[in-house]
């Protein structure tokens, strides 16, 4: 059996307490951390003899076993040891792109083996196009300001002006569509 430390007891006395999983518990534990997106019925079915259960059965004892197996035990480890895996992977993350990070500096100053003129500009605009943090882009990345103050009535009204406009200089075509047509348009689009 794997021995599970726990501080504390349900009955609130303070004392350590030394909580056990069996062998088939552990296995269904570690295949469920280990083998990413694996459902609790796949993971129950390779610690468990579950040849001749219905899917039904082995669903429900799998979400049992998950969620209240060794006193919930199950469910703690399991979100500790994926929380440790998530911290494990931003981790290696951010060692590789201070690493990548690294070499684009020593590559945009000369300091690379074969470095040259062509090199040196890639690696400062890859440095560049790195995010700058949450939200804020990257330094060549396209921006595009609009300063536009008018209300949607100022909209509305420089539209009508335009559309008399174009509707004035076409008036001698047929199929036009009178101003009235057009203010009784735009008023029930509002």
């Amino acid at each position: 059996m794997v021995e599970l430390s726990i501080v504390g007891d349900k009955k609130g006395k303070g004392s350590d307490k030394v909580k056990t999983l069996t062998n088939k518990q552990d296995a269904f534990l570690r295949t469920m951390i280990e083998e990413e997106g694996i459902t609790l019925s796949d993971a129950y079915r390779s610690a468990y003899d579950a040849k001749e259960m219905s899917p039904a059965t082995i669903h429900s004892r799998a979400y049992e076993l998950f969620h209240h197996g060794a006193n919930g035990e199950i469910a703690v480890r399991y979100k500790e040891a994926m929380a440790r895996k998530q911290e494990r992977s931003l981790l290696l993350r951010d060692k590789r792109l201070d690493y990548v990070l690294d070499r684009l500096q020593k590559e945009a100053e000369g300091e690379g083996q074969d470095t040259n003129a062509s090199s040196r500009v890639r690696a400062i605009e890859l440095i560049g196009k790195i995010s700058l943090g949450e939200g804020e882009g990257s330094v060549f990345e396209d921006r595009v300001a609009h300063a536009d103050n008018r209300t949607s009535d100022d909209l509305r009204i420089e539209l009508e002006g335009r559309l008399r406009r174009l509707l004035k200089d076409g008036a001698e075509e047929p199929d036009q569509p009178s101003d009235d047509l057009i203010e009784n348009d735009l008023e029930q689009s509002d």
